[in-house]
Order: C-alpha cells, then structure tokens, then sequence
C-alpha cells in the first residue's frame, strides 16, 4: 500500500469532535493536490490563506480540520478504509476517479468500498460518456444515498463543496448515537446491500443464461430434428418391410401346414412363395433392414448426445464444485454451438494436456458457449475459429479466436459493461460478455482480450489450477466480489 497523507498525523479526536478525514483514490495526486489547495485556503489567482496549524498540522477550513489521504492503488483502498475504521479513525469521505475502470469494476469497487465501511461517504468521477452507466449501475444499490456522481473535469470549487458536504452529513449520522446503534444500522445496511447484489446477479446470470438457450434454441432443434425425422423415414419403411415379411411368412406357414401332401398338390403353395419371395427382393429386404437400424440407432444416440450436452450445460443435478475436464466442457460448448459454427467456419481443435479442476463446470461451459457464438457472429462467412488449451505454470489457460471483423478500440473497454451490445436488435442480449467476465472472475481466473480490425479476435482465460472451489461458493454467495 502507498497511500500518502497530505498532513502530518494527528492523533484522533476526542469523540465530540467532527472527523474529517478525505481518502482520494486516483493514479495520480493531481485530484489530492487540488483538493489541498482549496481546504486550505489556497485560491486561483496566488493568494493564500496559511493552514490554522504553523507545524504542518492537519488542513484547516473555518468548519475544522481536513486530512486527506491519496492512494493510487484502486485494490488497495478498501484494505485502508478497513484498517481506519478497526482503529477508530474512520475515513469519512472516499473520494475515487474510476474513469480508467469498465464498468463491472466500478461496480466491484464501490461494493468493496462500502464492504469496509458502510457508513462510508462516496463521491465518484467519471468521463462524461460513462456517467449514464455509472447512474444506472447504482440506481439498484441500497447505500445510494451515501453516493455522489461526479462529470470530469470536475472544477476546485465543485470538488471541494463536495468533499465539505459529504463529510459534514457523515459526521451529522455519527452525532448522538450510541457506537452499538451504530454498528447495528451498518450491518443491517451492510446485509442489505450484499441480499440486493446478490438477488441482482443471480437474476442477470438467469437470465444471461435463458438468453444463451434461446439464441441455441433453433440450433438445437435443428440437431435434433434431423436424426429424429430419418428416425422417422426408417420406421415407415421399416413398417413396409415388415407388412411384406409377414405375407411371406403367411405364406411358408401355409406350405408347412400342407407338408404330409404329395409333391405334384405342393407344387402351386411352392411356385407361390417363390414368386412372393421375388416380390418383396427378399435378399436387398434383409440387408436394407440392417442398415436403417444401424441408422436409427446412430440417430438415437445423436438425440441423447445433444440431451447429455444440453444437461451438462445446465448441470441441474450438480450443485457443488468438482473436477471437471476443460476440453470435454469446450468440446460439449462447441457441439451446443455448431448450429452457428458449422456452415460458416473451421473449427480448429489445438487442446494441450491439461489436469482436472475443481469449478463448476455448467458455468465455465457457458463461458466458452458464450465465446464462441460471438466468435460465430464476428465471422460473415468462410472463417475459422481456433480453440487453443494448455497449462502455463500454476494456471490453464483457454483461447477463442476468430477471424472476424475486430472490435473498434473506441468500444473496446465497454465490451464487458451489462447491456452493451453492438449486434443488431433482437439478436444480442449486452449480458453474454458480462456473466463471461463475472463467473471467470468467480473462478479466481481472468478474462483477456486482444483484437485487431480485419484479422480477429482472441479471448484467453486465465484460471488456477487449484481451481479455489472453496473461493467459488464464497463468491456465489457474494456475487459482487
């Protein structure tokens, strides 16, 4: 951790004093900086006020005294916030750019803040073209009254009347009230949050995954519909084949019940069942026969393939984590998919040796199932699509790659946001990439892209071979990790 503070340390306030304690969260101190200077008294135009302490103490305003804290470590920031609370010198006010972060990680970041402290004052500065997605991402979050939107560039008047505003209204809800009443509201809140986060990607990933089946929906029925329908070609035949078997059968009995009688009163019954025997080509009859059994069993086990798959994926009867084989779980994802992948692309299969691990298999198989039907619809016709597996020291790694149209750089960090979609109505959901991004992160692993207009894309996954199972029912439980 490399959080500065930008005052000397005080020691805490006795406990009828107000707390103003400001943590900045960017990858520069130029945001801290500024913040300084205008808590301090510092104006614009060069004059100044000096700080109330000569020492250097804490920064002064006529409301009391400010200290601000900068951390350029995004992950490192909950860490700080917990760790000042434990010692009774909480920060009242985060102050955080995540206009370098995608949108899941802005969501990522504010539950983890508010996991640390949730009486936390939050104030958040973002680009102007993502403000609409940073608005309705905490549209839904239960402590939204403790956040504030900031558009950049934000102005020093503005971002200090922010810092002002929210510290005061933090100290106005500590005011009073007993440290046990306290602690019971930021855990009722806290439950609160993680019951409402968890309902919410439950619900997505539901529906991320119905959406995946209704894309496959048509696929599948193709699949299945052609065995079925030669299935159903072979029983009429068959049908035919044994309407005529039975004649001569009916025919031979006949002969046989006639058998005590003298040649010349057989000789009509045997001229009969020869004829009939031509008839019905008793000889192409029986080696026909074998052939549309052999197909119809073929097409059954097809049919039962596609269900076992389609079980697979959805893994109803599996709810715990086990070891699971990659390749088998792309290979499963490539079979659900081959309605979209077949008439269009190559598939190329480079599968290296991997190990077993331990994850939930249905939701990495819809992973890969959700990769390669974007890599489908990347690829207009006469493509490829490459499936690479293999181990790089204590990971497995998996790669889908097309040869399809690349993804502009202007979107490229948008892709995995909830609901973005640059597909055509009605054919895209904006929540595939998305439930990619949240299960791979579930796994403990990392999702990867690459792309180059013209020549493809590549999404690689990333996951410990340890496979974390326990980690995995941790974060189900608390899907916003």
């Amino acid at each position: 951790m490399n959080a500065q503070s930008l005052t000397n340390t005080v020691e805490p306030p006795a406990a009828t004093c107000a707390l103003r304690r400001v943590l900045v969260v960017a990858q520069e101190p130029v945001m801290s900086d500024r913040l300084q200077k205008m808590l301090s008294g510092r104006h614009a135009g060069g004059a100044e006020t000096p700080p109330d302490n000569d020492q250097g103490g804490p920064l002064s305003t006529a409301e009391g005294a400010f200290e601000i804290d900068w951390e350029s470590q995004v992950l490192e920031a909950p860490t700080l916030i917990s760790q000042a609370a434990e010692e009774g010198f909480p920060y009242a006010v985060v102050l955080a750019d995540v206009s370098t972060l995608s949108s899941p990680s802005r969501l990522d970041l504010i539950g983890d803040l508010w996991r640390a402290d949730p009486a936390l004052q939050l104030a958040v500065c973002c680009a102007p073209a993502d403000c609409e997605s940073c608005r309705q991402i905490v549209a839904t979050l239960p402590l939204r009254d403790q956040l504030l939107i900031l558009k950049k560039p934000v102005e020093d008047i503005e971002l200090a009347q922010a810092v002002r505003t929210l510290t005061a209204k933090w100290n106005l809800s500590r005011s009073g009230r007993p440290d046990a009443e306290r602690r019971e509201e930021q855990e009722s809140r806290l439950s609160e949050l993680r019951e409402s986060l968890e309902e919410t990607q439950n619900q997505l990933l539901q529906y991320g995954k119905m959406a995946s089946i209704g894309q496959l929906a048509a696929g599948v029925a193709h699949e299945i519909n052609n065995p079925v329908a030669f299935i159903s070609s072979n029983l009429n035949t068959l049908v035919n084949y044994v309407e005529d078997v039975t004649r001569l059968l009916e025919a031979f009995d006949n002969l046989l019940s006639k058998c005590g009688e003298s040649p010349a009163d057989l000789s009509s019954d045997v001229e009969k069942v020869g004829r009939l025997r031509e008839e019905i080509d008793l000889d192409y009859l029986l080696g026909d026969l074998k052939s549309l059994l052999d197909e119809s069993i073929e097409g059954v086990c097809r049919v039962r393939k596609i269900v076992m798959d389609l079980r697979d994926f959805s893994h109803v009867d599996r709810p715990d984590a086990e070891p699971a084989d990659i390749n088998q779980l792309m290979q499963t994802a490539i079979r659900l998919a081959s309605n979209e992948l077949k008439y269009k692309t190559e598939i190329v299969r480079e599968y290296g040796e991997i190990p077993t691990l331990p994850c939930y298999g249905s939701q990495l198989g819809q992973v890969f199932l959700n990769l390669l039907v974007n890599a489908a619809h990347a690829i207009e016709k006469g493509g490829q699509v490459i499936v690479r597996t293999g181990v790089v020291e204590d990971r497995i790694w998996v790669e889908v790659a097309d040869s399809g149209h690349g993804i502009p750089a202007n979107i490229r960090d948008r892709i995995f946001e909830p609901f973005f979609t640059t597909k055509d109505v009605g054919k895209g959901t904006g929540l595939g990439l998305h439930l990619s991004y949240k299960l791979v992160k579930a796994h403990g692993g990392e999702i990867l892209v690459d792309s180059t207009i013209g020549k493809g894309t590549t999404f690689r996954i990333e996951l410990p071979l340890s496979g974390r199972p326990d980690a995995v029912e941790e974060r189900q439980s608390d899907p916003s990790v």
